[in-house]
């Protein structure tokens, strides 16, 4: 059994060798895209910044929805 799985080790090592050397190419473009990104968008500070607004301010209207609903059912008291 451990013969078979030190095999399946390597098999699965040497598969991962092979997706890293074949993706390397798309890898290095995305992290080309994602410092470009940075660069251009205040450390992506900005970006991220809006994402968190955006979201909080879209929860908050979400828990309004409900409160609402929940208010014109008289779940709430």
């Amino acid at each position: 059994a451990n013969d078979a799985m030190s095999d399946i080790g390597r098999v699965i090592q040497g598969v991962s060798n092979q997706l890293a050397v074949q993706l390397s190419p798309i890898l290095e473009g995305v992290a080309d895209m994602f410092t470009s990104a940075a660069s251009e968008t205040n450390g992506l500070e900005d970006v991220i910044s809006s994402l968190v607004d955006n979201g909080v301010s879209g929860i908050g209207t979400i828990l309004d929805v409900i409160k609402s609903v929940a208010e014109q059912t008289n779940l709430l008291h």
